[in-house]
Parts: C-alpha cells; structure tokens; sequence
C-alpha cells in the first residue's frame, strides 16, 4: 500500500472515532459516522477498480481493519483472475456449528467513479452491523458470515469470477447448510421529489410508490417468506419500505451477489435503494457521498440487525 493511500485513510479514520452509539439493548446507528466512513472509501484516488489492484487492495485492507477494530477476526477468500490475487473480506459471528446467514456487499466500483452509493453505503452499513453485533452481543442459533466481496463489477458481473459467485460455490462444495443470504446494493440514495422513481416495467409502476422514499427488499419465489420477515421488521419500526417477489427475467431482478447464491439453490434476496431505477448518480462520476441520505441508510442497518436477530 503507497504512503499517501496510508495517510488518507488514517486521516479518515480519525474523523471517525466518535462511535456509533448503542442505547441499552436497541441498536443505534451515527448517520454521521456513517457519511465520514462512506467520504473515506468514495475518496480514495484512483477508484477501487479492479484495474487499480493497489487502491482495491487498499481498500481490503481498510475493511479487514475495520472489522478487527469491532472484535472480529475476518479472514480472507483469495482467488486469482488473470494473473492476480482478489480476495473477498470474511467476518464471523455466532456458533461455528450452525446454519449460515450471509451478509454481504461489494466494495469494488465500476470503472474510476468515487461508488459513494454503489457500493461505499453497503460496505459501510455491513461495518455498522458488525459494530452492533459487537456491542450488542445478541444471543443467535446460527453462524452469521459478513462479507464484502470483490469483483461484482463489470466485466466480471455475471462471471465466474465474481466473488460472491467464489463463496457461493464454495459453500456448495461444502455442504454448507446456508439459512439465507442478504446483499446489501446501494443503500443511500433518497428523495422526495415527484416521479423520481422508476421500474422496469409498467405493470409493476401501477402498484409501487412514484417517489423514491424508500428502501426495497427484491426477492425470488424461494427467498419470500425471508424477505416478508424483514419488510415486517422494517415496517414496524415505521420505514418506509417496499418488497418485490419477481422471477429474474424481470430488470434489476437479479443485478446484485445474492443473484450466485440463486445459483447454488440458496435463499437470498436483495436490500437496495433500488439504483438506476432512481439514483442518476449510478455509474457516474457524481456518485459522491455527499448526494446520500446518511439517516434513512442508518435506519435500513438498525433494522437489518432487528431483522437477522430475530430469525
């Protein structure tokens, strides 16, 4: 790792010792923190592409010290894609002989734009939930697995070599019984503004929300009794949220990790802000942190962990 890439995220880390706090047994997460964790990754020049094989590595190991920094010991899934080393970031919490939850998000970007919203507020928000599992130290049945995965962008999208496509295939190797798997794929972008939100198709605009407020659970058949928990979870709390059970021929369906998980038979669906379908940032170079909504993507991580708690 190069001496300046060094100095920026030090300086970042800084800014961010203020905790998130944690208020008796509830979760609690610091919109704030969350800004300055997603201003680090977002920041770092070049973008974590998989051309800039420094930058994404230090980016890895940015994650890998975070996740020490809440008491986790993550360990590493290396691959090689022509010629060099990738490698997704594995952080565990629960019984070591048990089902596996997966929670993941990718921290590569797509071609050299900053990614604050695809994908630095996944990243952060599956930070935040190993802070909060940490702290709060919940009693759970199962093994949780948090990981951030490399290469979900193009060219490797759809590829055997995207890392999610590399655990998802290892556990299946494995006989690995896999409760359920969450992607978490862009989790910041909000407005209110009239028509902002956009869908794939006609029939499915008449019945969802025609301003893009809210946070969206996107599943497949198999994945809809999960997916209806955490919309239950979500909607307790009074979040605005909308849920899609939609075979993958349907646009955007599928446009996450959780789509190699479908691969292997496993459950899994999708938390998102739902990208392109509202977010003009997407794939641009103005996806900057400072176009998020840092207290609606707090709420999506306090009841993410309400959710998996509560399996």
């Amino acid at each position: 790792m190069s001496n300046d890439i060094r100095i920026h995220l030090h300086w970042f880390a800084l800014l961010a010792l203020s905790p998130s706090m944690v208020l008796g047994d509830e979760p609690f997460v610091d919109s704030q923190s969350m800004a300055t964790q997603v201003t680090t990754l977002s920041t770092l020049f070049p973008a974590r592409h998989y051309n800039n094989i420094k930058v994404l590595n230090a980016c890895r190991d940015h994650i890998v010290d975070k996740f020490r920094s809440h008491g986790f010991k993550p360990v590493l899934q290396t691959y090689s894609v022509n010629g060099k080393n990738y490698s997704n970031i594995i952080a565990y919490y629960g019984p070591v002989k048990a089902p596996l939850f997966i929670v993941g998000a990718h921290y590569d970007v797509d071609g050299n734009t900053p990614g604050a919203d695809d994908n630095a507020s996944g990243v952060v928000g599956l930070l935040e939930l190993a802070r909060l599992l940490n702290q709060l130290k919940p009693t759970v049945n199962f093994r949780i697995a948090l990981i951030a995965y490399t290469l979900e962008e193009q060219p490797f999208f759809r590829s055997s070599d995207m890392g999610s496509y590399q655990h998802a295939l290892s556990l299946k190797r494995a006989a690995v019984s896999v409760k359920g798997m969450v992607s978490l794929e862009m989790i910041g972008y909000y407005t209110e503004k009239q028509d902002s939100q956009q869908y794939p198709s006609p029939a499915i605009a008449k019945v969802y929300p025609s301003v893009g407020n809210f946070i969206a659970l996107i599943g497949n058949q198999k994945s809809q009794s999960l997916v209806a928990h955490f919309k239950n979870i979500f909607t307790k709390s009074s979040t605005r949220v909308e849920a899609l059970i939609a075979p993958q021929r349907i646009t955007g369906v599928d446009f996450s990790d959780h789509m190699n998980y479908w691969k292997m038979g496993y459950v899994a669906f999708m938390i998102t802000d739902t990208a392109f379908f509202r977010n003009p940032h997407y794939h641009k170079n103005s996806d900057k942190a400072d176009t998020l909504n840092y207290k609606k993507a707090a709420t999506v991580v306090e009841n993410l962990y309400r959710a998996i708690i509560s399996l």
